[in-house]
């Protein structure tokens, strides 16, 4: 739900990082469908291509390809490993995900900032 979601944000101060917070209830539809990274991309005016979903279950993945966008799956999360091989990436720790927001960057030639 979109009011725990913001409460937990709330709580660890981080939810001043974020420019949407939307839950389970927020639209008609949950993961895996597509719809909530839709809501989001159109939020945000980004283009599918320009965006990246991480996750640590199949459903992230499954909502991600759906939606048309890179999807980076932790290792440690609450699926096995096997629920998540199918992501474009997986990781195994999140220091591991700068390095790759990087190389995603470098590669499609745009500037990198991370």
């Amino acid at each position: 739900m979109k009011s725990l979601s913001r409460r937990v944000l709330d709580g660890l101060d981080l939810s001043h990082y974020f420019d949407v917070i939307i839950g389970s209830d927020t639209t008609r539809e949950r993961k895996p469908s597509p719809v909530p990274i839709l809501k989001v991309l159109s939020e945000l005016h980004v283009q599918s291509g320009e965006a990246l979903i991480v996750g640590d279950s199949n459903y992230d993945v499954d909502a991600g390809k759906a939606a048309g966008i890179t999807t980076v799956a932790v290792t440690y999360g609450y699926r096995p490993r096997e629920l998540i091989a199918h992501a474009d990436f997986l990781i195994d720790r999140m220091t591991d995900l700068v390095p790759l927001l990087r190389e995603l960057r470098s590669f499609r030639g745009e500037r990198v900032y991370a």
